[in-house]
């Protein structure tokens, strides 16, 4: 029997709690029209070419994973996946709430129509901002400062201590 593989698995769960949390809020790749299926096997294969990378960043004794516990670690990947996610995704709601003011101020604001990216109704102008932001992003290749970026959020927030400087 292999003592090592728990500790390998609860790593790797600690990883993939950050990284899916993270991609699951990503513009573009994080969007409703995007199936559930094809964003959990994209959070899948960037958690595992990112685990080599951050496994000696997490605390681990002997194979187990040290210090608080397992739970505490993933409810702190959790919250630290989910921040950086929230305020990645406030920039497209600042389009979608400036083409809102926009379509008020020009008297279209009851041209709402159905909203691709959330799932409700915005008004078109809204829809149209938040569209072309997310179209700006993947050509102008921000997508890939995104991904550079989860990966080194483990240097700049450890999983299991205080944020370095």
């Amino acid at each position: 029997m292999n003592l090592l593989l728990p500790g390998i698995a609860a790593a790797f769960l600690l990883t993939f709690a950050r990284i899916g949390t993270l991609v699951m809020l990503m513009p573009g790749v994080g969007e409703q029209l995007v199936s559930p299926r094809l964003r959990l096997a994209f959070a899948l294969l960037l958690t595992l070419i990112l685990f080599p990378t951050v496994r000696p960043l997490l605390p681990m004794q002997g194979g187990a994973i040290a210090g608080p516990g397992l739970i505490a670690l993933l409810i702190g990947e959790l919250l630290v996946g989910l921040v950086l996610g929230l305020t990645v995704r406030m920039v497209l709601a600042a389009l979608q709430t400036a083409g809102m003011i926009v379509s008020q101020q020009l008297g279209l604001s009851y041209a709402m129509t159905v909203d691709p990216t959330q799932g409700g109704q915005q008004t078109a102008i809204g829809n149209f901002l938040a569209l072309l932001g997310i179209t700006l992003i993947v050509a102008t290749d921000l997508h890939h400062v995104a991904l550079e970026a989860i990966g080194r959020s483990y240097v700049l927030l450890p999983p299991d201590g205080v944020p370095g400087m």
